[in-house]
């Protein structure tokens, strides 16, 4: 049994992930957050909430560029693609869609890992938050 010492809870630091309400247009992404990994270094996320807040082009139906990443979404992205999304939180509608915390998400290679909330409609403009948190073990 191993007990939390103080020099073990110095090397743990929780960091915020937020993004105030945004206008977010369309097929665009918004970096939120980066965070450097090192050797040894490893990273959990905590939580993570997509607040679709409105849709900004009244009386037009979204079309979707693609579907697995819904009309809304938000998640920790490697390197510079999409399609290398951890942790992705995915709305369809508005009101907010959560990670699940019982799918622990530790990331313990070595990189840049950012935050990134994403618009995937052709044809709309949203409205969006993100709130969460991700705990940073040295």
């Amino acid at each position: 049994m191993s007990y939390l010492t103080a020099s073990h809870f110095d090397e743990i630091l929780t960091l915020p992930i937020s993004l105030p309400e945004t206008e977010l247009r369309r097929q665009r992404s918004i970096q939120i957050a980066t965070f450097p990994v090192a050797l040894g270094q490893r990273l959990e996320l905590r939580s993570l909430t997509v607040h679709l807040v409105k849709i900004l082009t009244p009386g037009v139906a979204a079309t979707l560029d693609n579907t697995v990443l819904g009309l809304c979404s938000a998640g920790i992205i490697v390197g510079s693609m999409a399609t290398c999304v951890i942790g992705n939180v995915i709305v369809n509608d508005l009101g907010a869609g959560c990670w699940r915390s019982d799918q622990p998400v530790i990331i313990t290679s070595p990189g840049i890992y950012r935050v990134l909330a994403f618009n995937n409609a052709n044809n709309v403009d949203l409205s969006v938050a993100v709130t969460g948190s991700v705990k940073f073990f040295s």
